[in-house]
């Protein structure tokens, strides 16, 4: 519950307490949203959000990323927690990408839906499976044997883009709402 209320008020940032009908209004270019780490610190966990893509995302992988929370360094060994509602722009999947800080790399993904309406995009991941959503639908499920932590040696986390090796490979091109992350 604790990291749904970090989310929850960090998005609120900007706008007057208690605001109703705001949304994060994403260009696709450059706009994110840093957060404190580490966000995720525990073995299982649910990420969900309302997101509304307007087109292909930017940056080098052209990925409309969700939430990110990663070390810079790639390759197995490093923490990594990635969701994006769009994987690359020429392959359209949806994908929540783990990797522990002894564990090497494990993705679950599902074919993204069209741009210009809002859906629900949800990923949980669980002491050996890992579920992923969208609009209350399960699209795909992944079975791995959890060791190791999410959060060590964190160096990113935000909303709408995904880094690293300090380049921005992916930012969300669109709008998001109701993010909420826990464990």
């Amino acid at each position: 519950m604790k990291f749904a209320i970090k989310c929850l008020l960090l998005i609120s940032l900007g706008f007057p307490l208690y605001s109703q009908n705001q949304v994060l209004l994403l260009d696709g270019i450059d706009d994110y949203i840093d957060l404190p780490y580490p966000i995720i610190d525990t073995d299982k966990f649910t990420i969900e959000a309302w997101v509304k893509l307007n087109g292909p995302g930017g940056g080098i992988e052209t990925q409309s990323a969700i939430f990110e929370q990663r070390e810079d360094a790639t390759g197995c060994n490093h923490s990594t927690v990635v969701f994006v509602a769009e994987s690359w722009s020429y392959e359209r999947y949806e994908s929540l990408a783990i990797r522990t800080d002894i564990e090497c790399y494990v993705s679950c993904r599902a074919e993204s839906p069209p741009y210009g309406d809002w859906n629900h995009y949800a990923c949980v991941v669980s002491e050996d499976v890992i579920y992923i959503y969208l609009n209350g639908l399960l699209r795909n499920t992944v079975e791995y044997e959890h060791e190791g932590s999410f959060s060590t040696n964190i160096d990113h986390v935000s909303l709408g883009k995904h880094t690293h090796d300090w380049s921005g490979f992916g930012f969300l091109n669109g709008a998001m709402d109701e993010v909420r992350i826990w464990g």
